[in-house]
Parts: structure tokens; sequence; C-alpha cells
């Protein structure tokens, strides 16, 4: 779910089916604890979404994979949001469970679309209760304010995050800029920036996300690296076929314990090349596969093993009222 741009109208209800399984085969030590050898069914989920007419939208993603206690029924329910557009196309106001989106193209799509992760993203938990401002500024510019629980909120506390969000395309260039301050009970909150970039060169798309933690409560945070990059090249060598290269590498040397998101003592990294194959031109059947080769510690886990995956991806519209 992306805050910009902003929504355009559509039916009125319109139910999609999103499924994806595939076959692991994994070597070594996983230190997110993140992948196991066999057959996994890693999403299925329905999403709802439509126009209801005078400016106002909504959409709810909820997970059927997803078994929860009574407590926590909403869990499930990724998004379930409603949005108002001014007439004019260029405010839009939006409240619900909403996606808080931290700056990088891959941590911020769908996770079904998503074939390797950096092992950071197994402690992120973006589907958070809130509310954003919106302010559209043409075809190319949009910008957002987002408040939202902190996506490593426990039921225990009330913490928050604010987010500043800048998206824009201008030419061979798209960017996903987002400065978050994250309340953080223990130690007070830190400082993220988030810095998406997409360029695209024909049928080559280059992504290069990179993402900077540092706590404003602890000047020695200031001068020790806490980072994650990522960096991805996809090749379209037709409208069927896909081949990618992905890389990243995590790092934290802060003895302070203020990220909650990559442990201090981390420096890890992964490499992986992959396909995607669509049989049909719409693209809503998709199989891939892809190979990962991982090496490091993820804090004081050893992060080293290697990982070969095959599978399926499928999307149907069910309804379209």
């Amino acid at each position: 779910m992306l805050i910009c741009p902003l929504a355009n109208a559509q039916d009125r209800l319109n139910i999609d089916f999103f499924t994806r399984v595939e076959y692991n085969y994994v070597s070594g030590t996983d230190g997110t604890g993140g992948e196991t050898s066999g057959f996994r069914g890693r999403h299925i989920f329905l999403r709802g979404s439509g126009d209801l007419g005078n400016g106002f939208t909504y959409s709810i993603a909820h997970r059927l994979n997803n078994v929860n206690s009574q407590p926590k029924y909403f869990d499930s329910t990724d998004w379930s949001w409603l949005r108002y557009t001014t007439p004019n196309g260029n405010w839009a106001f939006t409240a619900g469970k909403i996606v808080l989106e931290t700056g990088s193209f891959e941590w911020d799509a769908n996770p079904i679309y998503v074939s390797v992760f950096t092992p950071s993203f197994n402690f992120v938990n973006p589907y958070q209760i809130g509310v954003s401002v919106a302010r559209n500024l043409g075809d190319s510019d949009c910008f957002s304010f987002i408040c939202t629980r902190s996506m490593y909120d426990t039921e225990f506390d009330n913490s928050l995050s604010y987010s500043l969000e800048w998206r824009a395309t201008h030419g061979l260039w798209q960017s996903l800029y987002v400065a978050q301050f994250i309340e953080e009970p223990a130690y007070g909150g830190f400082l993220q920036l988030g810095l998406g970039n997409i360029f695209t060169f024909g049928p080559v798309d280059l992504n290069v996300d990179l993402m900077t933690r540092t706590s404003p409560y602890y000047s020695s945070s200031w001068r020790y690296l806490d980072a994650t990059l990522s960096m991805k090249l996809e090749y379209n060598v037709t409208d069927r076929l896909t081949l990618f290269a992905k890389g990243s590498y995590e790092r934290n040397d802060n003895e302070t314990l203020f990220d909650p998101m990559v442990p201090s003592g981390t420096a890890t990294g992964l490499v992986a090349l992959g396909v995607d194959y669509y049989p049909l031109a719409s693209r809503n059947i998709k199989l891939f596969a892809f190979a990962v080769h991982s090496d490091g510690y993820f804090g004081e886990l050893l992060n080293r093993y290697d990982r070969a995956c095959f599978g399926l991806f499928w999307k149907i519209r069910m309804i379209s009222l």
C-alpha cells in the first residue's frame, strides 16, 4: 500500500486473491531464523479495495495463513484504511491500519513480490494503526506526513513513529526518501533515514536503497556505523522473462543497544542471483528461482548459509463490481 501517488478512481469493489508457494534448500546457519529446508507456503491473503464515491477510497488486506489468539485478532489484517482525496487531487487524508514505509523500495513493496530480503526485515512490523496526510505536487512529486504506532511497538507500551516521505519520478530516476523518528521505550528512540532509488535504463532497472540509524539520546551513536545497504539489478530480457542480481550489507558498530532492527555487532552480507518468468502477459502468474549466499554475524549469531529456492506466485481477480 502506497501513500503516494494519491488514489485514482476505481471500481466500487475489487477482491483479489494472492498466494505464493516455494521449495527451499538451506545449508548452513541462518542467524535470523528465517529460512529452513522444505516446501513452504510463503503468503496467502485476500485484498479488497474500491471507490466509495465523493472522494473516499478504501483498501483491506487480510492474511489467511496467520492464526491469532482472540486478543490479537487484528494482527492478521495487514492494512485496513479509509482515504479521502480532495476534488482537485492535491491532498489525501488516510486513517486506519496502514503501512509504515521506511524509505526502501525493497522493504516497502508487498512481501509477496520480494524474493530475497535483507536479514533485518524479519525484525520489523510495518503494518501499524495511524494516520497520514499526503500532498501531491503534480505527476512527479508527492510529500506525506505519517504518524503510526512504532514498528517495534508491543502491546505493553504506546510508542509512536513520525515520518516525512518524499516520492518523485524525474526522467530515469525514482525516489522514495523517508526521514523518521521512532520512539523506543528503553532508550528513548532513534532517527532513521531511508534513501530509496531506482534508475531505469531501457530494459535495465538498478535499485539502490540505503538506510542509516542513530540516536539523539546518545552522542556516541553518531560516531559509529549503523546502516543497511541493498542493491538490485534487474534485466528485463522480454516482457515475460526477468533476470536479477542482488547484494546487501548490514553493519552496526554501536555499543548502545538503541536499534532494535540491526543488533550491535552485526556485520553480514548476502549475494543472490535469480530469474522470474511470467507465462501470462498480465503477470498474474510467476515462476521464479534464485540462489543466495550469506556470510557474517547478525549480532552474536552466525549468519552463514547457502539457499536455493524455486516456486510459484499467482493472483486471481475474484470479484469486480
